[in-house]
């Protein structure tokens, strides 16, 4: 007769790691700034490894992250944005993106635009694609 073997998980489940968790929470170790143009600044804060690495990942905070000695910004952990009000209602939309382990998003007609312009500027390559894929249908 064999013995069966069982294994037994002693980990419990975490929720995904998000933007959205509290700062302190999540270890949160990078602040995004998003001055709008009607004057107001909404903040988010995220994780160096969820905007800078992998195929989702924001190629204008890979720049702004590297620490070669010289950017500042690489040393205050801070990037501050400048956005029209359109596209500072996208951040959201963007960062669930970059966060998501499978590259979803919720596109719409009303957020298509802003996306296409945070792709743009913040150079997320596979978001661009997503967005002009569905602005041609």
């Amino acid at each position: 007769m064999k013995k069966e073997k069982s294994r037994i998980s002693l980990l419990v489940p975490q929720p995904p790691l998000s933007w959205r968790m509290e700062p302190n929470e999540s270890q949160s170790d990078w602040r995004i700034e998003v001055q709008r143009e009607s004057g107001s600044i909404d903040v988010y804060h995220v994780h160096r490894t969820a905007i800078a690495v992998g195929s989702q990942r924001c190629e204008y905070f890979v720049a702004s992250i590297r620490h070669d000695g010289k950017l500042p910004k690489a040393l205050s952990g801070v990037s501050r944005l400048q956005l029209y009000d359109l596209a500072a209602d996208a951040v959201p939309d963007l960062l669930d993106f970059v966060y998501s382990k499978e590259g979803l998003c919720d596109l719409t007609t009303a957020n298509a635009t802003a996306l296409l312009y945070l792709a743009d500027y913040l150079d997320v390559h596979l978001l661009r694609k997503k967005v002009g894929v569905f602005l041609e249908r």
